[in-house]
């Protein structure tokens, strides 16, 4: 299966490789799409697995934030236009005082 088929050439008295199959490079570009789909596949799935409460974490704190947030989103899904202050509000809530550099927490 993987061994190399070789030409003699009489007039020259030398060996070489045969040329690959005209379908060589596209299967490599393929392939080369399809393992990078799935490592892209793979990436999302270890970024979507659940991640232990931080340790500053207040239940509490968690909870009046999540209310106020759904209020707020729910006023927005009802054509109801956002004032600044409250677009300033989902921000804040969408980064509580326990999230990392760059995190943002949903409450569903």
């Amino acid at each position: 299966m993987s061994e190399i088929k070789w030409s003699y050439n009489p007039q020259s008295g030398s060996f070489a490789a045969l040329p690959a199959s005209k379908l060589l490079l596209p299967f490599i570009l393929f392939g080369g799409v399809v393992f990078a789909t799935l490592l892209e596949r793979g990436y999302q799935k270890y970024q979507e697995k659940p991640k232990p409460l931080p340790p500053n974490f207040n239940k509490n704190l968690y909870n009046q934030y999540r209310e106020k947030w759904l209020m707020l989103r729910n006023k927005e899904k009802s054509g109801k236009p956002l004032t600044v202050n409250e677009r300033s509000q989902i921000y804040n809530l969408e980064h509580p005082p326990w999230s990392t550099k760059g995190e943002t927490w949903h409450y569903y």
